[in-house]
């Protein structure tokens, strides 16, 4: 598998604008090729790391545009520009 992590820092008190606003970008999430799941995890009351799932880098290349169009309606919460990693996985744990 392979992932993207995107780590945004956002404005207090918009979290749940943000993930109304996501709910309607759930069509264009279905359309990207390979996109297992996309997860949100609140690390403090401002900040959010994303972690995307897909089989390949190659997927994540492809998904750029696509990804850009969402995160383009969700800049207005934005505290600072998103940080974007890559990275395949190398261990994991599953009960």
């Amino acid at each position: 598998m392979y992932y993207r992590i995107t780590k945004v820092s956002h404005r207090a008190g918009v979290r749940q604008q943000m993930i109304d606003y996501l709910k309607t970008k759930e069509d264009l999430m279905a359309s990207i090729e390979g996109l297992h799941h996309v997860r949100l995890i609140g690390v403090s009351d401002t900040e959010v790391i994303a972690v995307s799932e897909y089989d390949n880098a190659e997927q994540v290349a492809n998904a750029e545009e696509k990804f850009g169009q969402i995160m383009v309606g969700l800049k207005d919460y934005f505290a600072g520009p998103p940080e974007v990693m890559h990275g395949d996985a190398f261990w994991s744990y599953e009960e």
